[in-house]
């Protein structure tokens, strides 16, 4: 390999021969180091870039395609030196100022840099800013799968060293120059808008890319016609009509109260018949 050729690479790194790094998603999730927001697999860089350790880089330049190797260093190719004056003592107030609540062994940002809680005593937090594998011996083993030569993988792979939702980037060139259809996902995001600018420098110095053109495409979606339901009419509910009893009708007492009558005008008329 040379310096400058973009690559994809696998590996395993150990410290102290305890993993800390993989692409292999089975040995994350083994070890405890899984990731659900990193996509495992082949890792594209460019040798010689400055984006891996410089031990890690020196033996990718001697390596060969498909050839699995291991290689050990430290120090200076590795994470470099402890350095004890980067561990400090601050008050227990500045972190909760921050919101912190300082333990032992977790990681902390504070004064803008990134550093390890070893002790925390009565108002005191002591802070380590060395990096975790600095002085450590390092193990990587590793195999370059691909030499990317194609200039639209070229442009697959810097886009997808910067930007981690690397999907959906459409991608075609005409002899020197690229055309890149952005994703919906760039349009609105912030991070596309920093890192843009990484990518159009190494395009242009690792892929030989004269003209490089980003385009973004917005489309009105068309609208579907409304579909007019038809209102169902609420149901008028109907009262049973009952059935009709029919009731015997009671005939006015009129014979017998003429009876009655006439009875009398009877008595009345034999007693003035004796009288005579």
């Amino acid at each position: 390999m040379e310096k400058g050729d973009i690559v994809y690479v696998e590996y395993d790194a150990y410290a102290d021969d305890k993993l800390f790094d993989t692409t292999h998603e089975e040995m994350a999730r083994e070890n405890d180091l899984y990731d659900e927001d990193q996509k495992y697999g082949p890792m594209p860089t460019i040798i010689g870039g400055g984006r891996l350790v410089k031990g890690f880089e020196k033996a990718l330049i001697e390596a060969r395609i498909e050839d699995e190797k291991d290689v050990v260093f430290g120090g200076d190719d590795g994470f470099g030196k402890r350095d004890p004056r980067l561990v400090e003592t601050l008050s227990i107030r500045e972190f909760r100022r921050n919101r912190i609540e300082p333990q032992v062994g977790i990681e902390v940002n504070i004064r803008k840099r990134k550093g390890t809680i070893i002790a925390v005593t009565a108002g005191r937090v002591i802070v380590d800013f060395n990096n975790p594998l600095a002085g450590k011996e390092l193990k990587y083993h590793f195999k370059i799968v691909e030499k990317v030569e194609d200039i639209e993988k070229k442009t697959n792979a810097i886009i997808q060293m910067y930007y981690k939702s690397y999907e959906g980037f459409k991608i075609s060139s005409n002899e020197d120059s690229v055309d890149v259809e952005l994703p919906e996902i760039c349009k609105s995001d912030q991070r596309w808008f920093l890192i843009k600018f990484g990518v159009v420098a190494d395009l242009k110095d690792y892929a030989k890319i004269n003209k490089l053109r980003f385009v973004e495409s917005y489309v009105e979606e068309e609208k579907k016609p409304e579909v007019k339901t038809e209102e169902k009419k609420p149901e008028v509910k109907t009262e049973e009509k009952k059935p009709e009893v029919k009731t015997e009708e009671k005939k006015p007492e009129v014979e017998s109260k003429a009876k009655e009558k006439g009875k009398g005008s009877n008595k009345r008329e034999t007693k003035e018949e004796a009288a005579q």
